[in-house]
């Protein structure tokens, strides 16, 4: 059997406007370039590098507005906004945003564009919360790979046929683990229910709705192609997730994205915006839904203010480092001024330790001399360095994967998604421990931290995790393009398709052999019922005639 690869034209489209979710993606695309294949990539964060000549990008960052605008999580939060109202919310944005990224220039010439002008082999498609950009699996009817940037929702293993039993496989979005209690289960099957009935019934007609207005009214109905993928990626993993079966079709890539390690840099990068660099690129202006684009001159960071040496500022710490990041969905400076101050005067409280804060806006005031802010870090070589003794996060999952590979405790402050999940994993594992945004206080900061830095068991704990993810036969982005080259030299891989794809959801769950089995079992019982009642009434007749006689 032939087992070389030939260089393959690849289409990813990846909508969702946050960095945390593109940097796995991108890590994937990079490689494959990297190998000798073709990219077409779709995203809102481009890595504009020039040093890749088969890597083109259709730049959709425009959409990162509409995703901040829509969304203040540190407000969400505090509205205490519940698991039944969050992932309508995140469905109907998703299609909101696959119009828009649907309704780009680029991305309509690309759709419009005959078989001579663009052939792709395969097509990468983000497997969340976007499902009407599987139209371009109808534009393009080859091979496609899902690829999701956390663990699955139930419906996107409903996609490849993987087993989702509630008993102890939580949703994502709940804050359960695979040890629940009675009430956990019962809360988990009725979300696990409701999610699909939601999904299927009200969702995914919806993103069908915007899909045939960008693919056509001959594209088939979404539900089938969602059933078609050749294989699902997921960045999960059987260490710091639960234990679960997975089909073949699933592959799991926890870590993907993480880099080799590299220099601090010997600047400290600026609290404030950098000088700009002159870009074309298309945005989006008012107007009616043809005429909203246009080309615009637009500047864009590059580079940061050289104010401290990086590496100085943690080696000088005399007690350790405290890095601060709530992500690059959750700004730190859209939380109110009590609790701002709550961070302020904690770190203030230790003086021996030098504090890095992921912090969005030009200056904080009350800032301490101990703290050093920036609107973006290295985020993975801060981690490696060895005197960071605490990482205070949002709970995300890349962030979450780093912190374990580099051996760092956590304490998680959840706003969204899937923080909850992975801050309850975080705690029953024994590396980090979690707050409640809502109830912040100086004290339970404070505390925390201090329990953490003086609590062996959470870095002994953590690092023997990072031992267990480090002992493994290959490397996850190694992983990723195998699985892909496999899929581009068989041409697809139906061969790994389950016959659980196909079948309805009262077959896989076995409700009509145990309906056929209960009909059995009560027409025996009834049957049984009835000639004992029919023997009773016999002998009482038999019985009564017998005295009478007597």
């Amino acid at each position: 059997m032939d087992s070389m690869t030939y260089a393959a034209r690849i289409l990813g489209v990846f909508p969702i406007p946050s960095s945390s979710h593109q940097i796995v993606y991108h890590a994937v695309m990079k490689e494959l370039a990297q190998r000798g294949h073709e990219l077409v990539v779709i995203t809102p964060y481009p890595i504009k590098d020039p040093s890749i000549k088969n890597y083109t990008e259709i730049d959709v960052s425009f959409m990162n507005k509409a995703w901040l605008k829509r969304f203040n999580f540190a407000a969400w939060r505090s509205s205490n906004l519940n698991n039944f109202e969050m992932m309508p919310e995140h469905l109907e944005f998703g299609g909101q945003l696959c119009d828009l990224l649907l309704s780009h220039p680029q991305v309509k010439e690309l759709i419009s564009s005959n078989e001579t002008e663009n052939h792709f082999d395969l097509v990468f498609l983000e497997w969340l919360i976007v499902p009407a950009i599987f139209g371009f699996i109808h534009r393009f009817p080859v091979p496609f790979i899902g690829i999701a940037s956390m663990p699955a929702f139930g419906m996107g293993h409903d996609s490849v046929g993987n087993p989702n039993f509630p008993a102890y496989t939580p949703e994502t979005f709940l804050s359960y683990s695979d040890k629940m209690t009675f009430f956990e289960r019962a809360h988990n099957m009725i979300y696990f229910l409701w999610l699909k009935y939601y999904f299927y019934y009200t969702a995914l007609p919806a993103h069908d709705a915007i899909a045939r207005r960008h693919f056509g009214t001959a594209m088939p109905y979404l539900g089938g192609i969602h059933l078609k993928p050749s294989m699902l990626f997921v960045t999960t993993d059987f260490i710091f997730h639960s234990p679960r079966p997975n089909v073949p079709a699933v592959v799991q890539l926890s870590g993907l994205h993480i880099n080799s390690p590299k220099p601090l840099p010997q600047g400290f990068p600026a609290p404030y915006d950098p000088p700009p660099w002159k870009q074309e690129r298309w945005v989006m202006v008012d107007g009616p839904s043809e005429s909203r684009w246009r080309k615009a001159a637009a500047l864009q960071p590059s580079g940061h203010i050289l104010i401290q040496d990086l590496k100085e500022f943690m080696d000088s710490a005399p007690e350790g480092v405290i890095y601060f990041s709530l992500g690059s969905n959750v700004r730190s400076d859209t939380m109110d001024a009590q609790k701002r101050q709550i961070f302020i005067d904690v770190f203030s409280e230790l003086p021996g330790y030098h504090v890095l804060w992921k912090w969005e806006s030009d200056s904080l005031p009350g800032q301490t001399k101990n703290v050093k802010l920036a609107k973006w870090m290295p985020q993975q070589d801060v981690l490696r360095h060895p005197k960071v003794k605490v990482f205070i996060t949002q709970g995300g999952l890349q962030s979450t994967e780093e912190a374990i590979l580099m051996g760092v405790p956590l304490i998680g402050i959840p706003f969204f998604a899937d923080q909850d999940f992975n801050v309850k994993l975080i705690v029953e594992r024994e590396i980090g421990l979690k707050i409640e945004f809502n109830e912040v206080s100086k004290e339970n900061v404070l505390q925390s931290i201090k329990n953490i830095i003086h609590d062996n068991r959470f870095k002994e704990n953590i690092k023997r995790m990072s031992v267990l993810r480090e002992d493994m036969p290959d490397k996850p982005l190694d992983r990723a393009v195998w699985w892909t080259e496999y899929v581009l030299r068989h041409k697809g891989a139906p061969h790994l398709r389950t016959a659980a794809v196909d079948m309805p959801w009262y077959q896989f769950l076995l409700l009509d052999v145990i309906a056929f089995l209960l009909g059995i079992a009560i027409t025996v019982f009834l049957v049984l019922y009835l000639s004992i009642k029919k023997l009773y009434h016999s002998i009482r007749s038999f019985i009564g005639k017998k005295r009478k006689l007597e």
